[in-house]
């Protein structure tokens, strides 16, 4: 446990943020899906490393489309008041194959989040809001 100790202290000493060195921070989003018709799902985890700009999310549609594992996202937007998280899903319903994009806008402020699906090639938007919180255990795998 000492060492512990002497490296913390070494960091501030060396004038390294302890912010640096923080784990990733994860959200678990509840979202009202009556305008998606399926497509966005009910309670999606988002998972996002501001140092790295790494994210990651998990929900439903991802598990089921995506061998059971998480989507990698991209950071398009990090500011004091919001973020903006996107990723895409490759579909397979009845032999016919699409990309769904998503876009994730977070407030931080408030909490609130509007999630957007729009299948590629196609002029149709899918929304869901809801709320986000922090969560401590971490991205849920399937």
């Amino acid at each position: 446990m000492r060492f512990f100790g002497v490296f913390f202290g070494f960091l501030v000493l060396a004038g390294v943020p302890l912010a640096a060195i923080a784990k990733p921070v994860t959200m678990q989003c509840l979202v009202d899906t009556s305008k998606s018709r399926g497509w966005v799902a009910e309670q999606i985890f988002i998972e996002y490393d501001t140092d790295t700009g790494a994210a990651r999310v998990v929900d439903g549609i991802i598990l089921h489309f995506n061998k059971r594992q998480p989507a990698t996202a991209r950071i398009t937007e990090n500011t004091d008041k919001k973020l903006v998280v996107v990723w895409d899903v490759n579909t397979r319903v009845k032999q016919q194959t699409a990309k769904m994009g998503y876009r994730a806008a977070f407030l931080k402020p408030t909490g609130k989040v509007l999630v957007t699906a729009k299948p590629h090639g196609f002029a149709d938007n899918l929304t869901g809001r809801g709320r986000c919180q922090p969560i401590s255990t971490g991205l849920p795998t399937g």
